[in-house]
């Protein structure tokens, strides 16, 4: 038995080991020692570039992206306590959408858009109150020497044309965003009617010639898109608490264009912390042309407390940590953010820095990894090194 195991291994000798083709770390040129964060750089540059191309959509791409994701969270939910098929659910959500839209464009918005041009030819008038009340003060000779050395009357005329100019810039940008709105509905019902299949498509680029750029871009993008879904998904239910107690309190103090003011509020709901700070201007401008300053008083109390429920109550418990950052830092990074990129450094300043925190300066968790894989997407294998002579 043990000369015919012999014969036989002679007849059919054992494959010779594979060569190893890999190239000593040492002797690797620059180019190929750092190919891989080249590839990286380039595929950012190329993403970056394309994105900024791409700018004057922005806002539809963005939108069409927040409908997307927090109307899946809804389908998502209704189709696991309903025994309805998922395109029929989808159906009955974008009826409902469809049937609220219509009513707030024949009802809501033409009182709005009436309130605000009556706010817009009030704001000036204030501004003309507040002067005289400020000039009636410096009837007395000791405040009107503190007056005139502080600069009050010229630092508030200043601030004030500062603020009509943006707020002017900010309703603009408004209707613009309206109609990217009924384009971003209509791709997101589109999105989602077929959303497995989508979703299929997309991961089948990983089988393309762009595997390498569809490896580098699609964990980041999918855990930024996480992010800033999660957020705004939370920060929505937010803004509808606080419009509902805005208008209510308005109503309340009998504070003139409630409606328009309480779309304001929705609006800037979705920037952190400044988003009081500027819903509160017209709200006591307008307060104090109406009754002076005891109806500011009485407004700043209603900021104050849906404020205190904002902070201390739905904040906690909707959005609890996931973005927590001291107010401080939040501060500055919309600062910077506003600088540079106007509204939309308010809107996605803080997401973004988030973000950046964790992809450029946290490791990697096992629950980060988990998620990515779960979403279709794998770690990232190293590229063959071109073999040289």
């Amino acid at each position: 038995m043990t000369t015919e195991a012999v014969s036989v291994q002679e007849q059919n000798p054992a494959p010779p080991p594979a060569p190893n083709n890999r190239i000593p770390e040492e002797q690797k040129t620059w180019f190929g020692r750092y190919w891989r964060q080249i590839q990286v750089v380039l595929t950012w540059s190329g993403f970056a570039a394309i994105s900024y191309y791409l700018s004057n959509f922005l806002s539809l791409i963005f939108l069409t992206f927040i409908l997307s994701y927090t109307l899946n969270s809804l389908v998502n939910y209704l189709h696991g306590r309903i025994q309805w098929p998922r395109w029929a659910v989808v159906l009955e959500v974008y009826l409902v959408l469809a049937i609220i839209m219509t009513t707030m464009g024949m009802i809501v918005v033409p009182k709005v858009y009436q309130e605000g041009k009556i706010m817009y030819k009030e704001i000036p008038e204030t501004k003309d109150k507040v002067i005289q009340q400020i000039k009636g003060l410096m009837q007395d000779e000791d405040l009107a020497g503190f007056i005139q050395g502080a600069g009050v009357e010229e630092g508030f005329k200043e601030w004030f044309g500062k603020m009509l100019q943006r707020f002017t810039l900010f309703i603009q940008d408004i209707f613009r965003i309206s109609f990217h709105f009924i384009l971003a509905v209509i791709f997101s019902f589109l999105i989602l009617w077929d959303f497995d299949r989508f979703s299929r498509e997309v991961r089948s680029l990983e089988n393309t010639r762009l595997r390498k750029v569809y490896r580098i871009l699609g964990p980041r993008i999918q855990e930024f898109g996480d992010i800033v879904g999660r957020a705004f998904e939370a920060q929505i239910i937010i803004a509808w608490v606080n419009t509902f107690l805005t208008l209510i309190g308005l109503t309340f103090l009998g504070i003139p264009s409630k409606l328009f003011l309480s779309v304001f509020v929705f609006i800037c709901s979705f920037i952190p912390v400044l988003g009081v700070f500027i819903s509160s201007a017209p709200i006591c401008l307008l307060a104090y042309k109406a009754d002076g300053f005891l109806l500011v008083f009485y407004s700043a109390i209603l900021i104050t407390v849906i404020h205190f429920i904002e902070a201390y109550i739905l904040n906690p418990r909707i959005v609890g940590g996931h973005l927590s950052l001291h107010p401080f830092v939040a501060v500055s990074i919309l600062v910077f953010s506003e600088y540079f990129f106007g509204i939309w450094g308010l809107l996605l300043g803080v997401p973004c820095a988030v973000f950046l925190y964790h992809a450029l300066l946290t490791r990697p968790t096992p629950k980060r990894l988990a998620q990515n894989n779960s979403a279709g997407f794998s770690p990232e294998t190293p590229p063959q090194e071109p073999a040289t002579t």
